[in-house]
């Protein structure tokens, strides 16, 4: 399947999921991934703010503040994604693409930590399919030092995804059912 029909194929799935299935799986994520080493030993999260369908991330960017954890939120500045340090939800607004992204444009000098990051799809293979803009990829072949992570849905995990030299694989995948590891902390 190329990556345009996937998408197409994930995009129809998602726009059907219920609240309550969003919510309830999104739950069993954030259990996951709180428990990850990364997520204790990092205190840079770099981490998006969920659209959508997309597994919600608020209650982990409030668990990461609470924490202390230095919580850096991606926007598209000139088609580029950057990340920018948030110290509250209050700080974003909606942006690129209806987005919630920070108000300020005071990109992260740091550029290494553990990155939280959406997914259409991936594979065993630890290949992820985003959404077609490359903003992830661009981001991560400029800063290769960081722990990889997508969140995603049970559905999302599927047998192969066509790749090019441009992707960039995950290092962690975690869905609800499980947590796929491809690195040791």
């Amino acid at each position: 399947m190329t990556k345009s029909e996937l998408r197409r194929e994930i995009k129809a799935v998602k726009r059907n999921l219920d609240e309550d299935y969003i919510s309830r799986n999104s739950r069993l994520v954030y259990e996951k991934l709180v428990t990850l080493p990364e997520f204790a030993a990092f205190d840079n999260i770099y981490i998006y703010v969920n659209y959508n369908q997309e597994v919600q991330t608020v209650d982990i960017i409030n668990l990461c503040l609470q924490k202390k954890k230095n919580v850096f939120v991606p926007k598209i500045v000139s088609s580029e994604m950057i990340f920018v340090q948030i110290n509250s939800l209050t700080e974003l607004e909606r942006g690129a693409y209806g987005i919630l992204e920070p108000k300020s444009d005071n990109e992260d000098k740091v550029c290494s930590g553990l990155l939280v990051m959406p997914m259409l799809a991936c594979d065993r293979a630890f290949n992820r399919l985003g959404y077609g803009g490359g903003y992830y990829d661009r981001y991560l072949e400029k800063h290769p030092e960081n722990v990889k992570v997508a969140l995603g849905y049970d559905f999302q995990m599927v047998e192969s995804i066509e790749t090019d030299r441009y992707d960039v694989p995950l290092d962690i995948i975690v869905i609800p059912e499980k947590i796929y590891r491809n690195i040791d902390l």
